[in-house]
């Protein structure tokens, strides 16, 4: 049996913050899965690439329209929130790495 609050929750829909985590939860195992399997140099260059286009005045975090695109990444056009994502995995990667483990 569903409970009243369950009912109204699936009535309205998932809430936004609910569905903002999901999303970051996603594009972090994607591009940890990636990230993972490049060499220090392409992470660094990719680094570079992602903070200039996130560093724009125009940037948002948008959490699924593919608005930006990365020169040095790949072809595909990616959410706000999926780059943000993508820096969050290169900077714990990079730390690891100077950490030595």
């Amino acid at each position: 049996m569903t409970s009243l609050r369950e009912a109204l929750r699936r009535l309205k829909g998932r809430d936004p913050g609910e569905a903002a985590q999901a999303a970051e939860f996603s594009y972090t195992i994607f591009w940890t899965r990636e990230a993972q399997s490049w060499t220090g140099e392409r992470r660094e260059q990719v680094s570079r690439a992602v903070e200039a286009v996130t560093g724009g005045i125009d940037f948002t975090g948008n959490l699924y329209l593919r608005n930006y695109r990365v020169p040095g990444l790949d072809e595909q056009a990616h959410a706000g929130a999926s780059l943000q994502a993508l820096l969050k995995v290169l900077r714990a990667l990079e730390d690891r790495e100077e950490a030595g483990t």
